[in-house]
Protein backbone atom coordinates (compact mmCIF):
# COMPACT_ATOMS: atom_id res chain seq x y z
CA UNK A 1 0.00 0.00 0.00
CA UNK A 2 1.67 3.28 -1.25
CA UNK A 3 1.88 5.75 1.31
CA UNK A 4 1.45 9.73 0.32
CA UNK A 5 2.88 11.59 2.93
CA UNK A 6 0.70 15.22 2.85
CA UNK A 7 1.41 18.42 4.45
CA UNK A 8 1.52 22.50 3.51
CA UNK A 9 5.02 24.06 3.64
CA UNK A 10 6.73 23.55 7.37
CA UNK A 11 5.43 20.43 7.88
CA UNK A 12 8.75 18.61 7.39
CA UNK A 13 7.05 16.29 5.24
CA UNK A 14 9.63 15.35 2.92
CA UNK A 15 12.46 14.98 6.08
CA UNK A 16 9.64 12.79 7.58
CA UNK A 17 8.70 11.06 4.53
CA UNK A 18 12.59 10.03 3.87
CA UNK A 19 13.22 8.79 7.45
CA UNK A 20 9.94 6.44 7.27
CA UNK A 21 11.45 5.20 3.84
CA UNK A 22 14.40 4.19 5.67
CA UNK A 23 13.20 2.83 8.50
CA UNK A 24 10.82 0.61 6.35
CA UNK A 25 12.81 0.14 3.87
CA UNK A 26 10.81 1.59 1.33
CA UNK A 27 11.89 3.75 -1.88
CA UNK A 28 11.43 7.30 -0.97
CA UNK A 29 9.81 10.04 -3.77
CA UNK A 30 9.29 13.49 -3.63
CA UNK A 31 6.23 14.77 -5.61
CA UNK A 32 7.90 18.70 -5.91
CA UNK A 33 10.76 16.82 -8.10
CA UNK A 34 8.25 16.31 -10.93
CA UNK A 35 6.72 19.96 -11.12
CA UNK A 36 7.49 21.14 -14.48
CA UNK A 37 9.63 24.23 -14.90
CA UNK A 38 6.69 26.43 -15.14
CA UNK A 39 5.43 25.26 -11.87
CA UNK A 40 8.63 25.87 -10.08
CA UNK A 41 9.27 29.61 -11.52
CA UNK A 42 5.76 30.53 -10.33
CA UNK A 43 6.36 29.24 -6.83
CA UNK A 44 9.74 30.51 -6.74
CA UNK A 45 7.56 33.63 -7.13
CA UNK A 46 5.67 33.47 -5.18
CA UNK A 47 2.73 33.09 -7.42
CA UNK A 48 0.30 30.18 -5.85
CA UNK A 49 -0.34 27.50 -8.44
CA UNK A 50 -3.80 26.94 -10.25
CA UNK A 51 -5.57 23.65 -10.17
CA UNK A 52 -4.81 23.98 -14.02
CA UNK A 53 -0.90 23.58 -12.99
CA UNK A 54 -1.13 21.19 -10.50
CA UNK A 55 -3.23 18.54 -12.90
CA UNK A 56 -0.05 17.25 -14.93
CA UNK A 57 2.15 17.46 -11.37
CA UNK A 58 -0.39 15.13 -9.77
CA UNK A 59 -0.72 12.86 -12.94
CA UNK A 60 3.20 12.33 -13.44
CA UNK A 61 3.32 11.93 -9.60
CA UNK A 62 -0.02 9.14 -9.40
CA UNK A 63 1.63 7.87 -12.44
CA UNK A 64 5.39 6.52 -10.95
CA UNK A 65 3.70 5.35 -7.90
CA UNK A 66 1.49 3.24 -9.56
CA UNK A 67 5.02 1.67 -12.00
CA UNK A 68 6.69 1.28 -8.65
CA UNK A 69 3.96 -0.40 -7.00
CA UNK A 70 3.37 -2.76 -9.90
CA UNK A 71 7.25 -3.91 -9.65
CA UNK A 72 6.43 -4.84 -5.95
CA UNK A 73 8.09 -1.84 -4.46
CA UNK A 74 7.23 -0.10 -1.10
CA UNK A 75 6.51 3.42 -2.14
CA UNK A 76 6.50 6.68 0.26
CA UNK A 77 5.53 9.60 -1.68
CA UNK A 78 6.04 13.25 -0.21
CA UNK A 79 3.45 15.42 -1.45
CA UNK A 80 1.36 18.13 -0.45
CA UNK A 81 -2.18 16.88 -1.76
CA UNK A 82 -4.19 19.27 -0.01
CA UNK A 83 -6.98 19.38 -1.73
CA UNK A 84 -9.64 16.21 -1.96
CA UNK A 85 -9.39 16.76 -5.89
CA UNK A 86 -6.17 16.22 -5.66
CA UNK A 87 -5.81 12.97 -3.78
CA UNK A 88 -8.60 11.76 -5.97
CA UNK A 89 -6.88 12.06 -8.55
CA UNK A 90 -4.01 10.49 -7.43
CA UNK A 91 -5.82 7.36 -6.90
CA UNK A 92 -7.18 7.17 -10.49
CA UNK A 93 -3.26 6.99 -11.37
CA UNK A 94 -2.41 4.44 -8.24
CA UNK A 95 -4.58 2.04 -6.32
CA UNK A 96 -4.64 1.23 -2.74
CA UNK A 97 -2.95 4.74 -1.59
CA UNK A 98 -2.61 5.47 2.04
CA UNK A 99 -2.30 9.35 3.12
CA UNK A 100 -1.10 10.54 6.53
CA UNK A 101 -1.25 14.39 7.18
CA UNK A 102 1.40 15.87 8.84
CA UNK A 103 -0.45 18.58 10.50
CA UNK A 104 0.50 21.06 13.13
CA UNK A 105 -0.12 24.51 14.28
CA UNK A 106 0.41 28.11 11.74
CA UNK A 107 3.42 29.47 14.30
CA UNK A 108 5.22 26.09 13.99
CA UNK A 109 4.95 25.80 10.69
CA UNK A 110 5.93 29.19 9.99
CA UNK A 111 8.66 28.90 12.28
CA UNK A 112 10.36 25.63 10.40
CA UNK A 113 10.04 27.36 6.68
CA UNK A 114 11.96 30.59 8.19
CA UNK A 115 14.17 28.71 9.30
CA UNK A 116 14.73 26.36 6.39
CA UNK A 117 17.62 27.30 3.66
CA UNK A 118 17.79 26.41 -0.05
CA UNK A 119 13.73 25.92 -0.61
CA UNK A 120 12.07 27.30 -3.39
CA UNK A 121 8.69 27.43 -1.36
CA UNK A 122 8.29 31.06 0.37
CA UNK A 123 6.61 31.12 3.81
CA UNK A 124 4.23 34.46 2.73
CA UNK A 125 2.70 31.03 0.61
CA UNK A 126 2.14 29.11 3.94
CA UNK A 127 -1.48 31.03 4.15
CA UNK A 128 -2.67 30.10 0.81
CA UNK A 129 -1.93 26.52 1.25
CA UNK A 130 -4.01 26.19 4.47
CA UNK A 131 -6.58 27.92 3.05
CA UNK A 132 -6.17 25.72 -0.07
CA UNK A 133 -6.12 22.27 2.34
CA UNK A 134 -9.26 20.19 2.93
CA UNK A 135 -8.41 17.19 5.71
CA UNK A 136 -8.88 13.47 5.30
CA UNK A 137 -12.68 12.47 4.76
CA UNK A 138 -13.65 9.54 7.00
CA UNK A 139 -13.80 7.83 4.00
CA UNK A 140 -10.19 8.14 2.77
CA UNK A 141 -7.59 5.40 3.85
CA UNK A 142 -5.40 7.92 5.79
CA UNK A 143 -4.77 9.04 9.30
CA UNK A 144 -3.52 12.57 10.89
CA UNK A 145 -0.15 12.54 12.63
CA UNK A 146 0.75 15.63 14.66
CA UNK A 147 4.62 17.13 14.09
CA UNK A 148 5.50 18.50 17.27
CA UNK A 149 8.28 15.82 17.92
CA UNK A 150 11.24 15.43 16.42
CA UNK A 151 11.35 13.98 13.04
CA UNK A 152 12.51 10.53 14.28
CA UNK A 153 9.51 10.36 16.45
CA UNK A 154 6.96 11.40 13.86
CA UNK A 155 8.11 9.31 11.57
CA UNK A 156 8.18 6.02 14.24
CA UNK A 157 4.18 7.72 14.39
CA UNK A 158 3.53 7.52 10.38
CA UNK A 159 4.79 3.84 10.52
CA UNK A 160 2.56 2.87 13.02
CA UNK A 161 -0.76 4.62 10.94
CA UNK A 162 0.99 2.86 7.68
CA UNK A 163 -0.51 -0.40 6.76
CA UNK A 164 2.27 -1.46 4.24
CA UNK A 165 0.13 -4.71 3.27
CA UNK A 166 -2.94 -5.33 1.67
CA UNK A 167 -4.56 -8.82 1.86
CA UNK A 168 -3.24 -9.74 -2.24
CA UNK A 169 0.64 -9.55 -0.90
CA UNK A 170 2.40 -12.81 -0.22
CA UNK A 171 2.85 -13.92 3.10
CA UNK A 172 5.60 -16.30 4.64
CA UNK A 173 6.81 -16.89 7.48
CA UNK A 174 9.37 -14.44 7.53
CA UNK A 175 6.47 -11.31 7.92
CA UNK A 176 5.45 -12.88 10.94
CA UNK A 177 6.08 -11.51 14.65
CA UNK A 178 8.98 -13.57 15.77
CA UNK A 179 6.86 -14.26 18.99
CA UNK A 180 4.28 -16.05 17.37
CA UNK A 181 6.42 -18.52 15.33
CA UNK A 182 6.48 -21.40 17.71
CA UNK A 183 2.63 -21.12 18.48
CA UNK A 184 2.31 -21.21 14.60
CA UNK A 185 4.66 -23.99 14.24
CA UNK A 186 1.87 -25.74 16.62
CA UNK A 187 -1.07 -24.58 14.63
CA UNK A 188 -2.16 -27.47 12.08
CA UNK A 189 -2.73 -26.50 8.74
CA UNK A 190 -6.15 -27.29 7.76
CA UNK A 191 -7.25 -28.43 4.30
CA UNK A 192 -10.98 -27.64 4.53
CA UNK A 193 -11.65 -28.72 0.81
CA UNK A 194 -11.40 -32.28 2.04
CA UNK A 195 -14.57 -32.90 3.35
CA UNK A 196 -13.64 -36.10 5.62
CA UNK A 197 -10.90 -34.03 7.30
CA UNK A 198 -13.26 -30.78 7.42
CA UNK A 199 -15.98 -33.46 9.46
CA UNK A 200 -13.89 -34.48 11.87
CA UNK A 201 -12.07 -31.22 13.15
CA UNK A 202 -15.98 -30.15 13.21
CA UNK A 203 -16.49 -33.07 15.41
CA UNK A 204 -13.04 -32.53 16.93
CA UNK A 205 -14.13 -28.81 18.04
CA UNK A 206 -17.62 -29.76 19.70
CA UNK A 207 -15.76 -32.80 21.90
CA UNK A 208 -12.68 -30.59 22.96
CA UNK A 209 -12.56 -29.29 26.74
CA UNK A 210 -14.31 -26.39 27.85
CA UNK A 211 -11.68 -24.11 30.30
CA UNK A 212 -12.62 -22.39 33.13
CA UNK A 213 -12.10 -19.02 34.62
CA UNK A 214 -11.74 -18.41 38.53
CA UNK A 215 -14.89 -16.12 39.51
CA UNK A 216 -16.63 -16.79 36.72
CA UNK A 217 -19.66 -19.25 36.50
CA UNK A 218 -20.23 -21.00 33.11
CA UNK A 219 -23.10 -22.76 32.44
CA UNK A 220 -24.97 -24.16 29.50
CA UNK A 221 -28.86 -23.57 28.17
CA UNK A 222 -30.84 -25.63 26.06
CA UNK A 223 -34.32 -23.60 25.52
CA UNK A 224 -35.66 -24.90 22.07
CA UNK A 225 -34.00 -22.92 19.39
CA UNK A 226 -31.50 -21.85 21.77
CA UNK A 227 -28.34 -23.31 22.62
CA UNK A 228 -25.99 -20.98 24.58
CA UNK A 229 -23.33 -21.23 27.17
CA UNK A 230 -23.56 -18.34 29.63
CA UNK A 231 -20.37 -16.49 31.62
CA UNK A 232 -21.50 -14.92 35.11
CA UNK A 233 -19.31 -12.59 36.59
CA UNK A 234 -18.99 -12.76 40.29
CA UNK A 235 -19.62 -9.41 40.82
CA UNK A 236 -22.05 -7.94 37.74
CA UNK A 237 -22.30 -4.68 36.34
CA UNK A 238 -25.20 -5.28 34.43
CA UNK A 239 -23.79 -5.22 31.23
CA UNK A 240 -23.95 -7.89 28.86
CA UNK A 241 -22.11 -9.92 25.64
CA UNK A 242 -23.55 -11.73 23.06
CA UNK A 243 -20.58 -14.02 21.67
CA UNK A 244 -20.42 -15.95 18.47
CA UNK A 245 -17.25 -18.17 18.03
CA UNK A 246 -15.46 -18.11 14.45
CA UNK A 247 -14.72 -21.32 12.68
CA UNK A 248 -15.41 -20.38 8.62
CA UNK A 249 -19.20 -20.77 9.20
CA UNK A 250 -18.34 -24.66 8.77
CA UNK A 251 -16.30 -25.34 12.34
CA UNK A 252 -15.90 -24.39 16.29
CA UNK A 253 -18.25 -24.48 19.47
CA UNK A 254 -18.77 -22.02 21.63
CA UNK A 255 -16.75 -23.51 24.50
CA UNK A 256 -13.75 -23.23 22.60
CA UNK A 257 -13.85 -19.43 23.48
CA UNK A 258 -14.37 -20.18 27.28
CA UNK A 259 -11.27 -18.37 28.38
CA UNK A 260 -11.94 -15.23 26.49
CA UNK A 261 -15.52 -15.04 27.19
CA UNK A 262 -15.08 -15.73 31.00
CA UNK A 263 -11.80 -13.70 31.18
CA UNK A 264 -14.13 -10.77 29.55
CA UNK A 265 -16.88 -11.14 32.04
CA UNK A 266 -14.23 -11.32 34.96
CA UNK A 267 -12.95 -7.70 33.63
CA UNK A 268 -15.84 -5.95 32.76
CA UNK A 269 -18.06 -7.58 34.93
CA UNK A 270 -20.69 -8.46 32.19
CA UNK A 271 -22.50 -11.49 31.66
CA UNK A 272 -21.45 -13.32 28.46
CA UNK A 273 -23.81 -15.46 25.84
CA UNK A 274 -21.93 -17.44 23.46
CA UNK A 275 -23.70 -18.78 20.80
CA UNK A 276 -23.86 -22.32 19.72
CA UNK A 277 -24.88 -22.18 16.05
CA UNK A 278 -25.50 -24.45 13.82
CA UNK A 279 -22.74 -24.86 11.01
CA UNK A 280 -22.91 -25.35 6.93
CA UNK A 281 -22.82 -26.73 4.69
CA UNK A 282 -25.55 -29.15 6.67
CA UNK A 283 -27.15 -25.89 7.76
CA UNK A 284 -26.74 -23.33 5.35
CA UNK A 285 -27.65 -19.51 5.38
CA UNK A 286 -30.35 -18.76 7.56
CA UNK A 287 -29.14 -21.20 9.82
CA UNK A 288 -26.37 -19.46 12.12
CA UNK A 289 -27.42 -15.81 12.05
CA UNK A 290 -31.38 -17.06 12.90
CA UNK A 291 -29.69 -19.36 15.82
CA UNK A 292 -27.83 -15.67 17.07
CA UNK A 293 -31.10 -13.77 17.04
CA UNK A 294 -32.87 -16.53 19.09
CA UNK A 295 -29.75 -16.26 21.30
CA UNK A 296 -30.50 -12.48 21.56
CA UNK A 297 -34.34 -12.96 21.81
CA UNK A 298 -33.72 -15.26 24.85
CA UNK A 299 -31.19 -12.85 26.39
CA UNK A 300 -33.32 -9.92 26.35
CA UNK A 301 -36.53 -12.41 28.00
CA UNK A 302 -34.11 -13.51 30.80
CA UNK A 303 -32.40 -10.05 31.15
CA UNK A 304 -33.84 -9.38 34.37
CA UNK A 305 -32.83 -12.57 36.12
CA UNK A 306 -29.37 -12.12 34.81
CA UNK A 307 -29.10 -8.85 36.33
CA UNK A 308 -29.04 -7.32 32.70
CA UNK A 309 -29.82 -3.95 31.21
CA UNK A 310 -31.42 -4.36 27.94
CA UNK A 311 -29.51 -0.81 26.81
CA UNK A 312 -26.49 -2.41 27.56
CA UNK A 313 -25.86 -4.88 25.55
CA UNK A 314 -22.69 -5.68 23.01
CA UNK A 315 -22.45 -7.84 20.22
CA UNK A 316 -19.43 -9.56 19.17
CA UNK A 317 -17.23 -12.59 17.39
CA UNK A 318 -14.18 -13.61 15.99
CA UNK A 319 -13.55 -13.91 12.36
CA UNK A 320 -16.71 -16.55 11.17
CA UNK A 321 -18.25 -15.22 14.49
CA UNK A 322 -17.57 -11.59 13.92
CA UNK A 323 -19.14 -11.73 10.22
CA UNK A 324 -22.14 -12.85 11.76
CA UNK A 325 -22.34 -10.50 14.38
CA UNK A 326 -21.78 -7.62 11.57
CA UNK A 327 -24.72 -9.03 10.21
CA UNK A 328 -27.08 -9.49 13.82
CA UNK A 329 -26.57 -5.91 14.12
CA UNK A 330 -27.39 -5.20 10.67
CA UNK A 331 -30.89 -7.15 11.55
CA UNK A 332 -31.13 -5.78 14.93
CA UNK A 333 -30.84 -1.97 13.89
CA UNK A 334 -33.71 -2.56 11.22
CA UNK A 335 -36.33 -4.40 13.67
CA UNK A 336 -35.69 -1.43 15.94
CA UNK A 337 -33.75 -3.13 18.71
CA UNK A 338 -31.11 -0.89 20.69
CA UNK A 339 -27.24 -2.40 20.96
CA UNK A 340 -24.98 -0.82 22.87
CA UNK A 341 -22.28 -1.81 20.89
CA UNK A 342 -20.29 -4.18 17.86
CA UNK A 343 -17.30 -6.11 19.05
CA UNK A 344 -15.71 -7.47 16.19
CA UNK A 345 -12.36 -9.24 16.15
CA UNK A 346 -10.63 -10.14 12.41
CA UNK A 347 -14.18 -10.71 10.96
CA UNK A 348 -15.29 -12.40 7.85
CA UNK A 349 -17.32 -9.97 6.37
CA UNK A 350 -17.28 -10.20 2.54
CA UNK A 351 -18.12 -13.25 0.23
CA UNK A 352 -16.74 -11.42 -2.89
CA UNK A 353 -13.46 -12.22 -1.19
CA UNK A 354 -13.58 -15.52 -1.41
CA UNK A 355 -15.02 -15.61 -5.41
CA UNK A 356 -12.06 -13.72 -6.42
CA UNK A 357 -9.30 -16.73 -6.88
CA UNK A 358 -6.17 -13.64 -7.31
CA UNK A 359 -6.46 -13.37 -3.50
CA UNK A 360 -5.00 -17.37 -3.26
CA UNK A 361 -1.84 -16.25 -4.70
CA UNK A 362 -0.54 -14.69 -1.00
CA UNK A 363 -1.05 -18.00 0.67
CA UNK A 364 -2.22 -16.25 3.70
CA UNK A 365 -0.95 -18.41 7.12
CA UNK A 366 -3.59 -20.27 9.40
CA UNK A 367 -7.01 -19.11 7.18
CA UNK A 368 -6.67 -18.80 3.17
CA UNK A 369 -9.01 -18.22 0.24
CA UNK A 370 -9.29 -21.47 -0.46
CA UNK A 371 -10.94 -22.40 2.85
CA UNK A 372 -12.36 -18.92 2.73
CA UNK A 373 -14.30 -20.10 -0.37
CA UNK A 374 -14.90 -23.95 1.24
CA UNK A 375 -16.57 -21.39 4.27
CA UNK A 376 -18.94 -19.09 2.09
CA UNK A 377 -19.52 -21.83 -0.86
CA UNK A 378 -21.40 -23.84 2.19
CA UNK A 379 -22.91 -21.15 3.79
CA UNK A 380 -24.35 -19.69 1.08
CA UNK A 381 -24.43 -22.73 -1.37
CA UNK A 382 -26.59 -21.77 -4.52
CA UNK A 383 -27.07 -18.02 -3.27
CA UNK A 384 -23.18 -17.25 -3.60
CA UNK A 385 -23.24 -14.70 -6.74
CA UNK A 386 -23.73 -11.15 -8.13
CA UNK A 387 -26.44 -10.75 -5.40
CA UNK A 388 -26.64 -12.97 -1.88
CA UNK A 389 -29.66 -12.44 0.77
CA UNK A 390 -29.97 -9.31 3.15
CA UNK A 391 -27.69 -9.95 6.25
CA UNK A 392 -25.66 -13.17 4.96
CA UNK A 393 -22.74 -11.08 3.90
CA UNK A 394 -22.29 -7.80 6.16
CA UNK A 395 -19.77 -5.59 3.68
CA UNK A 396 -22.75 -6.00 0.63
CA UNK A 397 -24.80 -3.51 2.80
CA UNK A 398 -24.89 0.04 1.14
CA UNK A 399 -26.66 1.80 4.34
CA UNK A 400 -24.61 1.72 6.99
CA UNK A 401 -25.88 4.68 9.18
CA UNK A 402 -27.03 4.77 12.14
CA UNK A 403 -25.49 1.51 13.57
CA UNK A 404 -24.39 1.30 16.81
CA UNK A 405 -20.35 2.49 17.68
CA UNK A 406 -18.10 -0.31 16.51
CA UNK A 407 -14.74 -1.69 16.96
CA UNK A 408 -12.92 -3.71 14.42
CA UNK A 409 -9.61 -5.64 15.13
CA UNK A 410 -8.09 -7.07 11.75
CA UNK A 411 -4.05 -7.92 11.09
CA UNK A 412 -2.33 -6.59 8.05
CA UNK A 413 -0.96 -9.97 6.74
CA UNK A 414 -4.22 -11.95 6.90
CA UNK A 415 -7.14 -12.43 4.47
CA UNK A 416 -9.21 -10.24 5.83
CA UNK A 417 -7.34 -7.33 6.51
CA UNK A 418 -8.72 -5.29 2.82
CA UNK A 419 -12.54 -6.12 3.90
CA UNK A 420 -11.96 -5.04 6.80
CA UNK A 421 -10.59 -1.79 6.76
CA UNK A 422 -12.70 -1.07 4.05
CA UNK A 423 -15.97 -1.59 6.12
CA UNK A 424 -14.56 -0.06 9.26
CA UNK A 425 -13.70 3.11 6.77
CA UNK A 426 -17.28 2.67 5.27
CA UNK A 427 -18.88 2.70 8.72
CA UNK A 428 -16.97 5.82 9.30
CA UNK A 429 -18.47 7.46 6.43
CA UNK A 430 -21.77 6.95 7.61
CA UNK A 431 -21.25 8.70 11.04
CA UNK A 432 -20.69 5.69 12.94
CA UNK A 433 -17.70 6.02 15.70
CA UNK A 434 -15.18 3.35 14.54
CA UNK A 435 -12.53 2.23 16.14
CA UNK A 436 -10.09 0.36 13.61
CA UNK A 437 -7.65 -1.54 15.81
CA UNK A 438 -4.65 -2.82 12.77
CA UNK A 439 -2.02 -5.31 14.45
CA UNK A 440 1.42 -5.85 12.71
CA UNK A 441 2.29 -9.51 11.49
CA UNK A 442 -0.06 -11.13 13.19
CA UNK A 443 -1.74 -14.23 10.90
CA UNK A 444 -5.48 -14.96 11.25
CA UNK A 445 -7.27 -15.48 14.74
CA UNK A 446 -3.68 -14.81 16.55
CA UNK A 447 -5.73 -14.27 19.83
CA UNK A 448 -7.11 -17.41 19.94
CA UNK A 449 -3.87 -19.77 19.31
CA UNK A 450 -1.31 -17.47 20.59
CA UNK A 451 -3.43 -16.09 23.52
CA UNK A 452 -0.96 -15.76 25.78
CA UNK A 453 2.11 -13.60 23.75
CA UNK A 454 2.10 -10.27 24.98
CA UNK A 455 0.71 -9.29 21.22
CA UNK A 456 -2.60 -10.75 21.90
CA UNK A 457 -3.05 -9.58 25.78
CA UNK A 458 -2.06 -6.48 24.94
CA UNK A 459 -5.08 -6.62 22.14
CA UNK A 460 -7.26 -7.58 24.58
CA UNK A 461 -6.44 -4.76 27.01
CA UNK A 462 -7.17 -2.34 24.13
CA UNK A 463 -10.25 -4.22 23.51
CA UNK A 464 -11.99 -4.61 26.69
CA UNK A 465 -11.12 -1.47 27.54
CA UNK A 466 -13.09 0.25 24.68
CA UNK A 467 -15.72 -1.98 25.14
CA UNK A 468 -16.13 -1.31 28.83
CA UNK A 469 -16.34 2.65 27.75
CA UNK A 470 -19.41 1.07 25.96
CA UNK A 471 -20.89 -0.61 28.23
CA UNK A 472 -20.99 1.74 31.33
CA UNK A 473 -24.28 2.76 32.79
CA UNK A 474 -25.76 5.34 31.27
CA UNK A 475 -23.71 5.09 27.48
CA UNK A 476 -25.61 6.66 24.72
Amino acid sequence: MPLIVMGVSGSGKSTVAAAVAAKADAVFLDADDFHPAANVAKMESGTPLTDADRVPWLTAVGDEVAARAARGEHVVMACSALRRSYRDLLRERAADLFFVHLDGTHELLAARIGARTDHFMPSTLLDSQLATLERLAPDEAGAVVDIAGTPDEIADAVIAAWPRRTSHTPVSRADVDPTLLPRLDRTPALNLENPVLRALVATASRLAPGRKVDGVAVRRVRDGAVDVRVYTPAESSGAALLWIHGGGLVLGAAKMDDRLCGETAAHLGATVVSVDYRLAPRHPFPAALDDAHAAWAWLLAHAGELGVDPARIAVGGQSAGGGLAANLVQRLHDEGATVAAQWLYCPMLDDRTAADRSFDDARHLVWNNRSNLVGWSSYLGEAMGDTVPAYSSASRREDLAGLPPAWIYTSDIELFHDEDVDYARRLAAAGVDVTLDLVRAAPHGFEAWATDTALAQDLFTRARAWLGERLRAGFG
